[in-house]
C-alpha cells in the first residue's frame, strides 16, 4: 500500500443483497464495518473512517519498522558490562581468558565453555557479541578497560615473551 492510496466507498458503489436483506459494498464482501449495511450513505461513512484508521496504522507501523534502530553486537559493550558491579570475578576471568586467546579454535572453546557454565554464564544479551564478534573487536579494546578486567579476574596481566 503505496503512499497510503486506497479507495473509498461512496453510496453509489453498493448493490442490495435480497438474502441478507442489506445493502453491500460491491468492491469489497469483506466481513468489516461498513461493508454491509442497511442505509448507504452511513456504510459509505463508517467503511471510509475505518478504512482510513487501518491505512493511517498500517503507515505508521512502517514507518517505525523503517526507521527502527538497528541492534548492534559489539564487544566493547562486553568489556564494559565485566568491569561494572553486575560481573563476578569468574565472568570477568573468562572475559580476560577471551582477550588472551591465543587463535580463533581457543577464543571459540573460551566463549562456549562461558556460554555453558551453570554458574559464570554470560548474559544471554551479550552471547552474540561473545561470540561472533569478539574475535576481531577483541584486538581494539582499551587497555585501561583491560588492566581494570585482569585486575577484577585476579590474574597477572598478560606478558609477552619470546619463543625459543
Amino acid at each position: 500500500m503505496k503512499r497510503g492510496l486506497y479507495r473509498l466507498a461512496n453510496p453509489n458503489d453498493y448493490e442490495f443483497n435480497e438474502e441478507l436483506g442489506l445493502w453491500e459494498l460491491s468492491f469489497d464482501t469483506r466481513p468489516i464495518a461498513g461493508t454491509r449495511c442497511e442505509d448507504p450513505v452511513a456504510g459509505a461513512i463508517i467503511y471510509n473512517e475505518k478504512r482510513k484508521r487501518f491505512v493511517e496504522t498500517y503507515m505508521k507501523v512502517q514507518h517505525d519498522l523503517k526507521n527502527r534502530p538497528l541492534h548492534t553486537f559489539d564487544f566493547n559493550d562486553v568489556l564494559e558490562w565485566a568491569v561494572s558491579d553486575e560481573a563476578s570475578e569468574k565472568q570477568c576471568w573468562y572475559v580476560n581468558r577471551l582477550l588472551k586467546a591465543a587463535n580463533e579454535d581457543q577464543y571459540t572453546a573460551v566463549a562456549l565453555d562461558f556460554m555453558r557454565d551453570e554458574v559464570a554464564a554470560v548474559p544471554a544479551r551479550m552471547e552474540l557479541a561473545v561470540y561472533f564478534c569478539g574475535l576481531k573487536q577483541r584486538l581494539a579494546a582499551d587497555t585501561e578497560v583491560v588492566k581494570k578486567i585482569e585486575e577484577k579476574s585476579g590474574e597477572l596481566p598478560l606478558v609477552m615473551t619470546a619463543v625459543q
